[in-house]
Parts: structure tokens; C-alpha cells; sequence
């Protein structure tokens, strides 16, 4: 037996090392540090010996996109207590978004079947719809939104964009009921709630509007966006996934307090790009423009044009 687990059942061709990842790391630290690793384990022994310059390399390869670079990598070993990455600032669904291309980026099937993909160049228009929709809603930085959502396609897409402005998200799923999801939702004080209005398991359909009538009863809920299941592919047709089921609200706050009260999800959402009116953003240009560097700036500062080292032109 102990023969039989030592056997190789299989090597990679030099063509396909050649063309790995991890290679293609390794040529970046030798170009960069000149450190030359005769094998994996040598690598592997890096990777533990010089936690600071490995994971400072590895931010690097991965194109980790800093808004603020760090000071240093990291700091003194102790636990609890070790800084890393400090001083760095970066906003994960812009670093998440950063391919923009007609690739898929979701896979989403339920369990009928039905399956929808969503590419990255659709789901950053998508995110960015949301995210602009959000902002008018009066939703900033520091503020909660939770999802009471299925795994699809639109819980990752609220959740990016909640992430984009820079508001925490939270998110449980509507196996909870709604005495689990008010306990849970209801201890971050969330603003926004987004609430799917049904979902299926086991070949049964199970209703979620009466858990989402709960949440909007939550004393800091302003408002519930309603987020239908859609088992027909047909639904969603053209680029509507995300931008479909986020309405359109006035940038103030609201007092919706009953499930009755809330927006239909498919009700009035603009189609196309959303470009905003120049001024309608509360973050100075200068330093949106310079951070935003993708759809969010056309999105939240209704900028056509946007530059990594300073706002676009007048007019």
C-alpha cells in the first residue's frame, strides 16, 4: 500500500509549467528580487521565511489594486495583534471588477435546471447600476445593507455594489424565516434590505414576502428592495440582470415599514448605462476620479471621461 501512494499518477508537461501561474510568479520574483528557487519546496520555504516579501510579491502578481499603498507589508509576529498590508487602502469590488471583458464571470443554474451566465463586462455595468441606484437612495459610506437572498446572480451583484460606495455588507439566506433573519439582519441596523420573494427546494416553492414584511419592520430599515425569482431564462434577456431588480429612489431617506410599501423590484429601473448629472456627486472630483478608475465614477459622478491622475476635463 505504501508503494501504491507514493506512485505519480501524473506530471504536468513542460509546456504546461511553463505556462502556469505559479511560474509565471516565480519569473516575477526572480526578476524582481533576483531569488532563484530550484523546486517547489524552495519556493515553499520562501513563502514561510519571508512572510513580508513573499505576500508584498504576491499583491503585486495578483494586481492588487491599491487606492493607498501600504507602508509596510507586515508588521512583528504576535497574535493577536499582526499588522498586514498596513496603511494600504483598496476597495475589494473594484479590485474584483477589474476585468472587463465578454468572459462569463457567474454560472448560475437552480436546481430545475435553468441556468443563466452573466459576464464581467455585464456585471460591472451591472454593479455600477446598483451601486448609482443605492446612492440615490441617500446610502454612503459606514451604512448597512443586508440581503435576505438566494445564491444568484443579483446577491452578488447588491453585494458589490453596497461594497463599491463603501457600506458593510450582511446577508443570510431565506432558509432562515423570518423570526432567524430579523435576529440576525436586525443586530447591524441595516438601512437597506434586499429580500428575495421566493425560492425553491426540493421541487417545493417557498413564499419569503411575509419575512420580508418582518425586516421592513426593523426600527433602521428605510427601505426593502423586493428581488424576484426568475426561473425563466427569458426574464433575462438583454443586460438586465442586476439593474432590473434595483428601483430607483430619491437620495433621502425613507420610511417603509411594511412589505406592502416597498418598490416593485421591476417597476422603473432605467435601462443603459446610468450616467448621472455633472455635480450630483457628493465626493469632491479630484479624488473620485482618481480612485474610481472604471464604471463606478460614470456611475456615481455622471463623469463620461475619467483619468487615474486627476478629474476629466470641463464639460
Amino acid at each position: 500500500m505504501a508503494r501504491d501512494r507514493a506512485e505519480v499518477l501524473w506530471r504536468p508537461s513542460p509546456d504546461l509549467v511553463a505556462e502556469s501561474n505559479l511560474e509565471r510568479f516565480r519569473a516575477q520574483v526572480r526578476a524582481r528580487t533576483g531569488r532563484r528557487f530550484a523546486d517547489h519546496r524552495q519556493l515553499h520555504e520562501w513563502s514561510v521565511d519571508r512572510r513580508d516579501e513573499f505576500w508584498g510579491q504576491l499583491a503585486e502578481f495578483a494586481g492588487v489594486d491599491f487606492s493607498v499603498p501600504p507602508d509596510r507589508i507586515k508588521g512583528p509576529d504576535r497574535m493577536p495583534g499582526t499588522e498586514w498590508f498596513r496603511g494600504a487602502r483598496l476597495n475589494l469590488a473594484q479590485n474584483l471588477l477589474s476585468r472587463r471583458d465578454e468572459k462569463t464571470a457567474i454560472i448560475y443554474r437552480d436546481e430545475s435546471g435553468q441556468q443563466r451566465n452573466v459576464s464581467y463586462r455585464q456585471l460591472e455595468l451591472d454593479v455600477a447600476a446598483a451601486a448609482a441606484a443605492m446612492r440615490r437612495r441617500g446610502i454612503v459610506a459606514g451604512d448597512r445593507v443586508a440581503g435576505y437572498l438566494t445564491n444568484c446572480p443579483e446577491t452578488v451583484v447588491a453585494a458589490l455594489a453596497t461594497i463599491s460606495i463603501g457600506a458593510v455588507w450582511t446577508a443570510c439566506s431565506p432558509d432562515f424565516g423570518s423570526d432567524g433573519a430579523v435576529a440576525r439582519l436586525g443586530q447591524v441596523r441595516p438601512r437597506l434590505v434586499f429580500a428575495s420573494d421566493r425560492y425553491f427546494y426540493g421541487g417545493r416553492e417557498f413564499d419569503c414576502r411575509g419575512a420580508a414584511a418582518a425586516l421592513a419592520g426593523i426600527e433602521s430599515v428605510e427601505g426593502v428592495v423586493r428581488v424576484p425569482y426568475q426561473p425563466d431564462p427569458s426574464a433575462t434577456a438583454g443586460p438586465a440582470t442586476g439593474r432590473a431588480f434595483l428601483p430607483r429612489g430619491p437620495g433621502r431617506r425613507r420610511s417603509t415599514r411594511s412589505c406592502r410599501s416597498t418598490t416593485p423590484a421591476t417597476s422603473s429601473i432605467r435601462r443603459g448605462p446610468p450616467v448621472l448629472p455633472r455635480g450630483s456627486c457628493t465626493v469632491p472630483a479630484a479624488r473620485c476620479c482618481s480612485t474610481a478608475r472604471s464604471t463606478f465614477c460614470t456611475a456615481t459622478c455622471g463623469h463620461r471621461t475619467w483619468s487615474s491622475t486627476g478629474p476629466p476635463a470641463a464639460g
